[in-house]
């Protein structure tokens, strides 16, 4: 798995359940692949979309879900990261089987748009991002 790979899975999986953590992570990366139309604004359905397009990234076996299967190599050689990850994914996993669906993760709540769109207009602006960019850093 190249550290590129590494760091998009983590920056991906987290942004379902610890958005602060994750932003820090993806340094905003996702908000800035999910503005698809260029216009410095990303959209709640932007968003989604882009989380949703990390899904055959995030199942890197490709067996249609993402499970523990998934981190066999991260957790060889990270384990406490793919602890965290496995902890931060239960929350997407409505039906507790242990595997998150393509459907369960487009379901799971936007908590890292949801964090960074503070005047809670339905989308974030640039402005927004680095307001919760600084946040982060300012925790560090």
């Amino acid at each position: 798995m190249k550290i590129g790979s590494i760091a998009l899975f983590a920056a991906t999986t987290l942004w379902l359940t610890t958005p602060m953590l994750a932003y820090a992570q993806a340094g905003g990366g996702l908000f800035d692949t999910a503005d698809t139309n260029g216009d410095a604004v990303v959209t709640r359905a932007e968003f989604i979309a882009a989380r949703d397009a990390s899904f055959n990234r995030i199942d890197r076996n490709g067996d249609g879900s993402i499970s523990d299967a998934d981190f066999t190599r991260i957790a060889r050689f990270k384990p406490d990261v793919a602890k965290s990850l496995q902890d931060s994914l239960k929350g997407a996993d409505a039906n507790g089987d242990g595997r998150i669906t393509r459907e369960e993760l487009h379901a799971a709540p936007a908590r890292a748009f949801d964090l960074a769109d503070e005047n809670k207009n339905g989308s974030v602006s640039q402005a927004e991002r680095a307001a919760v960019k600084s946040a982060v850093e300012a925790r560090r």
